[in-house]
């Protein structure tokens, strides 16, 4: 097929259009380069950077002398560190206890507050879930609840799914929450303190101090470690025309 041109102002303006037509074919070839390049270097570095490993929690919940890791750990369970529990803010164990599976809460007023694992939980009688600091258990007379402990300055929190019985007793049959204290270094004077400071709109504030101070009395022999918590928090009812 022959295209014949007998106007000259279109044959002009197709000569015109030619160099356009291949500057813009060189600029595409040009950043098609230019991104294959940067690709190729960002694989480049990805191969020479250092493979991220996964942190390792190592759990002691079998009560075995040097403990396991969460992996080789043979039961349902969950682990926090004291970094995790720095790091979402937690303030008391609901502020945890709801990011793990199988876990719920069921609140009637913040004090009376009940963990429920697997669905299991009593409201009298005896205790369903387990509730340890270090290896000491903490028995509510008077009614089932969870007890309020300060996550702060904590190794980790442990969380195992029941029932437990066999290693933790009748009052571990919907499951056990384990809360392991640090241990006191005995080589190095350390303390920290965190400070906070709440205002709810239309409502009061929460004011919160807490720190902690570690001395070594005898190095490599004795320790001391102690921990102090003090919160301040407006009501969360008005009470009116209380008599």
């Amino acid at each position: 097929m022959t295209i014949k041109i007998t106007s000259p102002t279109l044959a002009i303006a197709l000569l015109l259009a030619l160099p356009a037509v291949c500057g813009a074919e060189e600029t595409l070839d040009s950043d098609l380069e230019s991104e294959i390049v940067r690709g190729e270097e960002a694989v480049e570095a990805a191969d020479l950077a250092p493979p991220q490993k996964l942190e390792e929690i190592v759990v002691t919940a079998l009560k075995g002398g040097q403990g396991t890791s969460v992996a080789d750990t043979a039961m349902a369970i969950s682990a926090f560190t004291g970094a995790d529990l720095e790091g979402i803010g937690a303030v008391d164990i609901d502020g945890f206890i709801k990011q793990i599976p199988g876990v719920s809460l069921t609140s009637r007023d913040p004090a009376n507050t009940r963990i429920q694992i697997r669905g299991v939980s009593g409201d009298v009688g005896d205790a369903l879930i387990g509730y340890y600091l270090d290896d000491f258990p903490i028995v509510s007379l008077n009614a089932v609840s969870t007890p309020q402990v300060v996550p702060f300055d904590l190794e980790r929190v442990e969380v195992l799914r029941g029932p437990q019985g066999t290693l933790y007793g009748a009052g571990s049959l919907g499951g056990t929450v384990r809360m392991l204290t640090n241990q006191p270094d005995l080589s190095m004077l350390t303390g920290k303190i965190d400070l906070s400071y709440q205002d709810i709109d239309q409502g009061g504030t929460i004011d919160t101090v807490q720190g902690m101070v570690n001395v070594p009395l005898i190095e490599d022999v004795w320790g001391l470690r102690v921990m102090g918590h003090w919160r301040d928090q407006d009501g969360w009812v008005d009470l009116v025309n209380f008599a």
